[in-house]
């Protein structure tokens, strides 16, 4: 399964996506991350097992590791048109 991690100020936000948006699981990044702000797309096998000190994880996500970056209302439904009422109300 993927997950979406991307950095929140101070913290490290990962976004655990449903299992049946799986396979559009970069779409569902660019619609849910902050618009221009970096993530990358993981298997949730290589995040910590041991969840107690999560508030400590850190992740350098930069241009060359990056899967991509949010986008803004406009920009998902340009890309994605066919899912633009995803963002109807954003």
């Amino acid at each position: 399964m993927k997950v979406i991690l991307y950095n929140d100020n101070e913290n490290l936000v990962v976004l655990h996506v449903n299992e049946q948006y799986q396979k559009q699981v970069q779409m569902v990044a660019d619609k849910d991350v902050p618009p221009g702000i970096s993530y990358i797309i993981v298997d949730v096998s290589v995040l910590p097992k041991d969840k107690t000190y999560r508030h400590l994880w850190k992740c350098e996500i930069n241009k060359s590791n990056r899967t991509g970056f949010g986008l803004n209302k406009n920009q998902f439904i340009e890309k994605y048109p066919e899912f633009a009422e995803w963002v109807r109300y954003v």
